[in-house]
C-alpha cells in the first residue's frame, strides 16, 4: 500500500467530503428529475411541479 503525504491525505479528505455532500444533497432532486423525465404512468394525471406539493 502506498504511503501518502499529509498534504495528499488532506486533499483526499476534502474531495471525499465534497463527494459525500454532493450525493447527500443531490439524491432526492435527482430522483424527482428522473421521475419528471419519464412522465406519468398510463391512466395517471400528468406530472407538474404543483403536484409535488399537493398532499
Amino acid at each position: 500500500m502506498p504511503e501518502f503525504s499529509e498534504e495528499a491525505k488532506d486533499r483526499l479528505m476534502i474531495v471525499l467530503n465534497v463527494v459525500q455532500k454532493t450525493i447527500h444533497w443531490g439524491f432526492v432532486p435527482f430522483v424527482i428529475y428522473m421521475g419528471f423525465r419519464k412522465g406519468a404512468e398510463i391512466g395517471m394525471p400528468p406530472l407538474t411541479i404543483i403536484n409535488l406539493f399537493a398532499f
